[in-house]
């Protein structure tokens, strides 16, 4: 059915230049939209907002038992947004905030458990 030169579809006049630019220009636009909603997330999740990990207060009654449990250990320096000194003791998958003073501690050889635990102990009756 033609009403005037241009084709009726579905009871609407549509150019068929325009019906077809505007397919394409949603279509963009979708696209368009779904990579930023991906590139967002990739920001998000890889800085994790943005906000940092820091120790707000720390721990000075550990154990040698737990002591020796520590995986690796982290400096934790009063710069930046981080207000304390602290060292970040990681076992297990926790994290804890310990006391600067278990820093010497933790740099004792963890060959011989008894052993370690024995200096472990005389070390913690010295310090104040």
């Amino acid at each position: 059915m033609k009403a005037g030169r241009y084709q009726v579809c579905a009871g609407y006049n549509i150019f068929p230049h325009l019906y077809t630019f505007t397919l394409l220009l949603t279509m963009e636009l979708r696209v368009t939209a779904l990579l930023l909603l991906v590139v967002c997330a990739i920001i998000f999740t890889t800085t994790e907002g943005g906000v940092p990990q820091c120790c707000v207060r720390v721990s000075s009654n550990i154990s040698c038992k737990n002591l020796h449990k520590v995986q690796k250990y982290e400096v934790q320096e009063t710069s930046g947004s981080c207000d304390i000194p602290a060292l970040i003791l990681h076992m297990k998958g926790k994290t804890y905030c310990a006391d600067l003073r278990y820093e010497k501690i933790l740099e004792i050889p963890k060959k011989n458990q008894r052993k370690w635990i024995r200096d472990c102990k005389n070390m913690l009756k010295k310090m104040p």
